[in-house]
């Protein structure tokens, strides 16, 4: 067996496990607040495009961290780049829960009189 099939069997050995484990804790009562619907859903509990496409975005990148690991093709930039992704995202929706919060900055709720 080549390095690169024992690798990649060992590679999907731990996503199937990682899987199992994240559906093993949704469904326990013990963990009443870990949900993965939460991912792709916001806080009423419709199906969020933004939640969406962070995690599609998080999947595929991540996808493409691993090809490029096993390639032995990663490079600092693209290291960069998916850190820098996701940590932007962050900084942002804090920036805008914040500007939100301070005196209802962005004017008067939908249907409200003014």
């Amino acid at each position: 067996m080549n390095l690169e099939l024992a690798a990649n069997l060992i590679l999907m050995g731990i996503v199937v496990l990682v899987a199992v484990s994240m559906i093993r804790f949704h469904k326990n009562e013990q963990y009443k607040g870990f949900n993965l619907i939460d991912l792709i859903t916001d806080h009423a509990g419709k199906v969020s495009r933004p939640a969406c496409m962070e995690v599609g975005s998080w999947l595929l990148a991540s996808w493409g961290f691993i090809v490029l690991i096993n390639q032995n093709r990663l490079t600092e930039w693209y290291m960069g780049a998916y850190i820098g992704a996701f940590v932007l995202r962050a900084a942002h929706a804090a920036y805008l829960a914040a500007t939100t919060k301070k005196d209802g900055a962005n004017g008067p709720g939908p249907g409200s009189q003014q």
